[in-house]
């Protein structure tokens, strides 16, 4: 009977409003560009607020923000990143937004990567893990080198945007590696 139920039935209609997820399960999320200017994220701190309301919106308790550090470009650094981190708190302290905001840095890497890392501490995720990301044309000849570097030094690397290496996208078992 639940068959012919479900086939003549009338269907129902979708709502006319949008229908708004619930990321309140996952509570955290640990990749955005949330401090303002100093990457090609938010530009300006309403940006930043706007943002993170949309983020409280759908369910989220804690964010990670991850601005960019490379060499030759986002030449951010631990000290630039924490002073944007400060001033986006107090807006959002002084815009009453119920959200935890931590951040980590989403490093590049490239020639400046394995210095950086054996002379300061990286900005990481809850305290060991980093964000990395690679060129999108081909990865460096000593990727793996570098991410043993990072493990033997007491960092879990996240490959950050791994769907836009199309040099493994018929390889899966270089991710795995």
């Amino acid at each position: 009977m639940s068959l012919f139920k479900s086939l003549f039935s009338k269907k129902q209609k979708e709502p006319d409003y949008p229908v708004i997820p619930d990321f309140s399960g996952i509570g955290t999320d640990i990749h955005s560009h949330l401090i303002p200017g100093i990457d090609d994220g938010v530009k300006t701190i309403e940006e930043s607020i706007e943002m993170i309301r949309g983020f409280a919106s759908l369910g989220f308790k804690r964010l990670v923000t991850t601005p960019h550090i490379m060499s030759d470009y986002f030449k951010n650094t631990p000290e630039i990143i924490n002073q944007g981190l400060e001033q986006v708190r107090k807006a959002i302290k002084h815009h009453n937004i119920d959200i935890e905001l931590h951040a980590a840095a989403e490093y590049y890497i490239d020639e400046a990567f394995l210095p950086k890392m054996y002379s300061e501490k990286l900005l990481t995720i809850f305290d060991k893990y980093v964000l990395v990301e690679v060129s999108y044309i081909n990865p460096p000849d000593n990727l793996h080198h570098i991410l043993f570097e990072m493990i033997i030094n007491g960092y879990k690397p996240i490959l950050a945007h791994p769907e836009r290496y199309p040099f493994w996208y018929e390889k899966f078992s270089e991710y795995k590696k």
